[in-house]
């Protein structure tokens, strides 16, 4: 259950996730936890809302496999969709083909890596791009940014850093310099 989901389950809602994970039921009764304002009407004391969510989509690009794996699987386990690419051939395929991508995570030390934030930049503008690299490699970081990267982090990641850059984004907040 995606981490909003459990914390309105915390605040006392009964909540009864759908098959296909897209949708999720919420019953709602009214009672002291709940707000007044929910139920405008004296006699309802159930409603039934369905809520129509939308999983952020992240694209992991990154050359070494245990790496890319390792970081798709934390972010799964964070509730987004993830799809993964071992070469920018690959990623910019799936971005092709792919248009609700919203966040890529791009390895900024494989061949063509350019190419991914060319493609995205001019197929996905509103996308967020964190590059990933090692420290001796920080031009292209620098180049990342010039190009349209949002920011870029160095390797080894720090998962907490690249989840806490993501909810950034998704909050509106990424534009924020620290």
């Amino acid at each position: 259950m995606p981490k909003l989901l459990e914390r309105l389950a915390g605040d006392g809602l009964n909540i009864a996730p759908m098959e296909n994970q897209r949708s999720t039921t919420i019953y709602l009764r009214r009672n002291a936890k709940t707000q007044p304002k929910l139920f405008p009407n004296a006699g309802m004391d159930d409603v039934r809302l369905t809520i129509q969510t939308v999983t952020p989509a992240i694209l992991v690009a990154e050359r070494e496999a245990t790496s890319r794996t390792s970081l798709s699987e934390l972010l799964r386990e964070e509730g987004y969709r993830v799809v993964e690419a071992g070469d920018s051939s690959a990623a910019v395929n799936q971005l092709t083909h792919d248009s609700n991508i919203n966040v890529i995570l791009a390895d900024l030390e494989m061949p063509s890596w350019t190419s991914i934030i060319h493609h995205a930049r001019s197929q996905l503008p509103e996308s967020f791009i964190l590059g990933m690299l090692r420290y001796g490699a920080l031009a292209n970081g620098l180049e990342a940014q010039r190009l349209g990267a949002q920011a870029y982090l160095i390797k080894p990641l720090d998962f907490a850093e690249v989840n806490q850059w993501i909810q950034r984004y998704l909050k509106g907040l990424a534009r924020i310099k620290i």
